[in-house]
């Protein structure tokens, strides 16, 4: 497994666990980390029907191309000697076992709906600060050098 991908798993695992978050942030995506051949999502609270919402991972190939079992074998290997992990949904998911950071969920359930609209999309009114306001208060993962994107997470 490459260097890189290791540093942004690192990297995700740090912002979904250890990263307080201010109390205005939003987080109403996953943080995706690309390195030079995989992609990382990290969402802090994905949840299936009557499950409790638990981090969610999703690892890709930057080419479209679908990865290898034994490379995603290796992925979910590697990803459980660090964290627990209580589920692998599908081939390239994981879900992890330990809640993400309070601050993080809470930023998380601010993005539901703005406060005072009660849209969820209220940056489309162009007099409404809320959500990018609360996106440009959220500390992503750092990893150095590589851009974070936030992104809508479809497991």
């Amino acid at each position: 497994m490459s260097p890189d991908l290791l540093d942004a798993l690192d990297a995700g695992l740090a912002w979904l666990h250890d990263t307080p978050q201010p109390d205005d942030a939003l987080a109403p995506f996953a943080a995706g980390l690309d390195t030079d051949t995989h992609h990382l999502a990290f969402n802090p609270a994905w949840r299936r029907v009557g499950q409790p919402r638990l981090p969610l991972i999703r690892l890709s190939a930057t080419s479209f191309e679908p990865l290898a079992d034994d490379e995603l074998a290796a992925f979910g290997t590697v990803l459980a000697a660090r964290v627990p992990v209580s589920a692998s949904p599908t081939r390239d998911t994981w879900t992890l076992a330990t809640d993400a950071h309070p601050s993080l969920l809470a930023a998380w359930d601010r993005a539901l709906a703005c406060p005072d609209h009660g849209l969820r999309k209220c940056d489309l009114r162009d007099d409404c600060p809320w959500r990018p306001t609360g996106r440009a208060a959220l500390r992503l993962p750092v990893v150095a050098g590589r851009p974070v994107q936030l992104e809508l997470f479809a497991a």
